[in-house]
């Protein structure tokens, strides 16, 4: 790796940086996002994505993705030219990175070609797939426990890394655009507005579903019901509070049948999943977001929510806070539905106080997760000496 050194490099940064990275997958438009922040000072990199990719994030988190960009390329998992890719045209690259089954796929070509490789885990491929008895299970442990550097944003995660004991592991906040806070317009009655877009998932926790070809099926990880459940107690109590949820998972008919059981469907909207412009709507117009209560950790709901100025209603497992950001982030932290009413209750008396939790979430974000910040963290990480770097 050849050292130069730039006027757009960040303040505090090593003179020795990449020229060309490649990055393989974008699962949670990370790979896109880690991309953009990093071409916009000068890092000539050339993203590689399944088509699924693109399909889902243009039908519900963003419906301006630039699919048609000349350093995006679309590929068929496991096809032909994708092998040829790796096999011929890795060597053109500094650093490697990729996230989920893509570093499975990735992380032996790039040793073969003696490329730094950087692995991201995202979630359930850690916390399940590593795991699994499957080769694909054990493709994908090899490639995180030896990756020159494992990255994670998932704080829930912890438990898995210690277990994993990767050569090498860092978090790194979760990689999105901010946007601009969001204007508050309390022109509705007192009622408190709710807006869930987290995936309702929660009804298979603790049992996977067994395939025909020995894999498993993934666990439940929102633990919606807590909020249902903390929703229909706080309006047992007298809380005037109104909730638009959004049908999207694998849990969306259990939820209906909750919601009717525990007497709250008549305080609830049902609309169908949003695209980004969408979902901006509904964040605006509401008073509290809703994210999950199993993981521990900040989803993209709570983070996305958070940047737009508004509290979100979650639970973040204080444990893991020393190994990541440091502090607390400032939700509404519940983690049972008890916990949750009590908040609901809280928030339905003093709406002024949804405001200021909201202000104080945007500067929390712009503290951990303005662009400037993961570019600079991700120089740091692919600056760092690497065993198998060519010379």
């Amino acid at each position: 790796m050849k050292a130069r050194r730039s006027p757009d490099l960040p303040e505090g940064i090593s003179q020795s940086r990449p020229s060309n990275v490649a990055i393989f997958g974008n699962l949670g438009n990370i790979g896109y996002c880690c991309a953009q922040f990093l071409r916009k000072v000068g890092i000539e990199v050339n993203l590689f994505v399944g088509r699924s990719d693109l399909w889902r994030l243009q039908s519900f988190n963003d419906s301006d993705y630039p699919s048609d960009y000349p350093w995006i390329t679309k590929y068929q998992f496991l096809s032909a030219s994708l092998f040829y890719q790796l096999s011929v045209s890795l060597r053109n690259y500094d650093v490697v990175q990729a996230s989920t089954m893509w570093s499975a796929l990735v992380y032996p070509f790039a040793r073969l070609h003696r490329k730094p490789f950087i692995a991201w885990a995202t979630g359930s491929d850690l916390r399940e797939m590593v795991w699994s008895k499957t080769v694909r299970g054990r493709l994908l442990k090899a490639a995180f426990a030896n990756a020159d550097c494992l990255l994670f944003c998932d704080i829930g995660l912890i438990p898995f890394l210690k277990q994993l004991s990767p050569c090498r592991s860092m978090f790194i906040p979760c990689p999105f655009e901010l946007g601009n806070s969001l204007p508050w317009h309390k022109e509705h009655d007192h009622r408190l507005l709710v807006f869930h877009f987290s995936r309702l998932d929660y009804t298979e926790k603790g049992k996977p579903t067994a395939y025909t070809d020995g894999t498993q099926g993934r666990l439940s990880t929102k633990g919606n019901d807590v909020f249902f459940k903390g929703l229909a107690l706080a309006v047992a109590s007298g809380a005037q509070v109104q909730a638009t949820v959004v049908e999207v998972g694998g849990d969306v008919g259990a939820a209906h049948h909750l919601t009717k059981a525990l007497g709250i469907d008549h305080i609830i909207k049902w609309i169908p999943p949003q695209n980004k412009d969408g979902l901006s709507q509904y964040i605006e117009a509401s008073d509290v977001t809703v994210d999950q209560f199993e993981l521990g950790a900040l989803g993209l709901v709570a983070l996305e929510s958070m940047a737009a100025g508004r509290p979100c209603l979650t639970w973040v497992n204080p444990d893991y806070i020393p190994f990541t950001y440091k502090e607390m982030p400032p939700v509404l932290n519940a983690h049972s539905p008890e916990e949750v009413a009590r908040a609901l209750i809280n928030l339905s008396t003093r709406q002024a106080m949804a405001r200021e939790i909201g202000n104080e979430s945007r500067r929390w974000i712009e503290k951990y997760h303005a662009p400037e910040k993961i570019t600079e963290r991700l120089l740091e990480i692919y600056s760092t000496p690497h065993p198998y770097a060519s010379d």
